[in-house]
């Protein structure tokens, strides 16, 4: 099975249901300027509805790998409410949030290194007290 490789070009052109802002492949290869040039041209609804979970671009923006950060605010200028919730109580800013927390936490702590204990501090302190008594 082979994968093909399908350009940004190539979807807007292929048909108008291509470029849209629910696609997830579409989302993924945009800039912010597509989601601008899309959104002008066909007068997109940015609020509206994408699944059964009532995830809206946004929130599909801010949870598929590999979208831009331009495509998120350039849907944010376009009038898109990251107040809206999923049926899951998610809004898109609950969602940037706990991302950006995820991602700070994974720059602090390095992948497979252990936690310091709160207690590593004090055992270092009891055995240097041991030594000196």
């Amino acid at each position: 099975m082979t994968r093909t490789t399908i350009t940004l070009a190539a979807l807007l052109t292929a048909s108008p249901a291509a470029a849209d802002l629910c696609n997830q492949q579409w989302l993924q290869q945009a800039s912010g300027r597509d989601v601008q040039r899309h959104v002008q041209a066909t007068n997109a609804d940015v609020n509206r509805v994408c699944n059964a979970y009532r995830n809206r671009p946004l929130h599909l923006a801010l949870t598929f790998d590999g979208v831009d950060s331009d495509v998120v605010e350039s849907l944010l200028n376009a009038g898109a409410d990251a107040e809206r919730a999923n049926s899951f109580g998610d809004s898109p800013r609950a969602l940037a949030d706990s991302v950006a927390a995820s991602t700070a936490s994974a720059r602090r702590q390095p992948r497979g290194a252990s936690k310091p204990c709160c207690g590593r501090k004090a055992g270092r302190e009891r055995r240097l007290r041991r030594r000196s008594s």
